[in-house]
């Protein structure tokens, strides 16, 4: 304990019983208080639950393993991705130890899995593995059968060595009998929800790469969301704290995702800043063009008009249920590919056929956004056609079993809505799902509408026709019956 000159706080000797053994200025002691209590731990068991891409190439099929494969941590081409975790020894001294994922198969007619090796890596030093058999309370072997369920009985000697029963979980290139290990994956559910930040996206996926192109794509969303052209950016990331060769490998996977996606839309990175501490974010300030559009006008009383979305709905939830592991692979894949689809071709189309307004939908969800868009033109709202509003994968099913966003209740108790006719339980969740990198959402003519549709359908966007303006009733109004 000092004080801020350095000067130390000097204590007299105590014994066992706390009495004071010596009170002269030459036995007194400086004070030091533990950092830690109790005794030091070496980490014995690391649980881990991830998420592979199902898309990613074969690592050691590529062209530079043609003489056999050779993993390198220090060469992001000798592994699909990697995840890191803090470790302790015996004395309590922390370290950490990186997890790297090689993709080794992909899914095919023969055999229906995509399978991936792993290598642990602490301190630099690639540690061989060193299984051992599972077994039960009783001290029985344990295996996992053809069907997935763990039992204590093979039911077929030869089981194991050619892989009968189900390619799932046949052996890879080992020609000797060796005994399996049940895979599982345990822990609590966090009450903590990632997801959007302002401009700026927390660590929604694991591969920093495509944390980086889709905090682009984002925020280039807000340029077209305006009709203007994207010219320039700069950048925030927060790095977490850890050894500087993880943050150099963080950091360079990220840029690297995030330039590919500055190159496509045509917009220059010039510059920006790190930052260290907390969980891993990264955002974007992006400047633009006017692009001199005619000034908005509200929608006249005599003409038809319709509300487009663009983009599927469902991203908010199904990043929700992944983090509690409750959400399949081709959800998550599905809500990828949704969020690195840029808006940019999107807003071309929509100028292309004389859009009245637009705006994009993000973390206010499609309600909040709609009724916004309303705002502007001076409607009361809209009349949105829940089964015309295009979803992601399985996001039906996530809303019945109760899963949703942080933002969603906010989200819904923000505006008012109203129900004609019998409405679906759970139907309505998907007006309040936050999403990131969202669609954009416009308002047209209704022989624009269509032909806008057909032109984004054809150039491969899930676009719609959602809905129409509401001159009467303030709020959205959800039917379900066509518009």
């Amino acid at each position: 304990v000092v004080d801020s000159a350095g000067q130390y706080l000097m204590t007299y000797p105590v014994n066992t019983d706390s009495s004071v053994t010596a009170k002269d200025l030459q036995s007194a002691v400086p004070l030091q208080i533990p950092v830690t209590t109790g005794d030091p731990k070496a980490t014995s068991n690391i649980q881990l639950g991830v998420t592979v891409p199902a898309d990613a190439p074969v690592i050691t099929a590529q062209e530079q393993f043609a003489d056999g494969y050779v993993f390198n941590p220090d060469d992001a081409s000798t592994y699909t991705n990697s995840t890191s975790i803090t470790i302790f020894d015996d004395l309590g001294n922390p370290t950490i130890a990186t997890i790297y994922f090689i993709k080794t198969q992909t899914a095919s007619a023969d055999d229906p899995t995509n399978k991936y090796d792993t290598r642990l890596v602490i301190n630099d030093t690639i540690i061989d593995p060193n299984l051992v058999s599972a077994v039960d309370d009783a001290g029985q072997q344990l295996f996992v059968d053809r069907f997935g369920n763990q039992t204590t009985q093979v039911p077929d000697d030869n089981y194991f060595l050619e892989g009968k029963g189900s390619p799932l979980y046949k052996l890879d290139d080992l020609k000797r009998q060796v005994d399996s290990e049940p895979a599982s994956i345990q822990g609590g559910q966090s009450a903590f929800d990632f997801g959007e930040e302002g401009d700026k996206l927390v660590e929604i996926v694991t591969d920093p790469f495509l944390l980086g192109e889709i905090a682009t794509i984002h925020a280039l969303s807000d340029i077209y969301a305006s009709l203007a052209k994207p010219l320039y950016s700069l950048t925030i990331i927060n790095l977490p704290e850890t050894k500087l060769s993880i943050q150099t490998n963080q950091l360079t996977h990220i840029l690297a995702g995030a330039l590919l996606a500055h190159s496509q839309a045509g917009v220059r990175l010039v510059g920006g800043h790190t930052s260290e501490g907390g969980g891993l974010s990264v955002g974007f300030a992006v400047t633009g063009s006017d692009a001199k559009l005619p000034a908005e006008t509200p929608p006249a009383l005599d003409e038809d008009f319709r509300l487009i979305l663009t983009k599927p709905i469902g991203t908010g939830v199904i990043m929700a249920a992944n983090r509690q592991l409750k959400a399949d692979a081709i959800c998550v894949d599905d809500a990828i590919a949704s969020m690195r689809h840029s808006n940019q071709h999107a807003a071309d189309v929509f100028k292309e056929n004389n859009i009245i307004a637009a705006t994009d939908v993000t973390g206010f969800g499609l309600a909040r956004h709609a009724q916004n868009l309303a705002v502007r033109l001076g409607l009361a709202g809209f009349v949105i056609d829940l089964p015309s509003v295009p979803l992601l994968h399985g996001v039906t099913p996530l809303f019945e079993a109760g899963i949703a966003s942080s933002l969603h209740e906010q989200n819904q108790h923000a505006i008012p809505i109203h129900n004609t006719g019998k409405i679906p339980p759970h139907s309505r969740d998907v007006l309040f799902d936050p999403q990131t990198s969202g669609g954009l959402l416009g308002v047209f003519k209704a022989a624009d509408a269509e032909n806008a549709v057909n032109a984004l359908v054809k150039s491969g966007h899930r676009a719609a026709m959602i809905g129409r303006p509401d001159q009467q009733t303030a709020g959205i109004t959800i039917q379900s019956g066509g518009l």
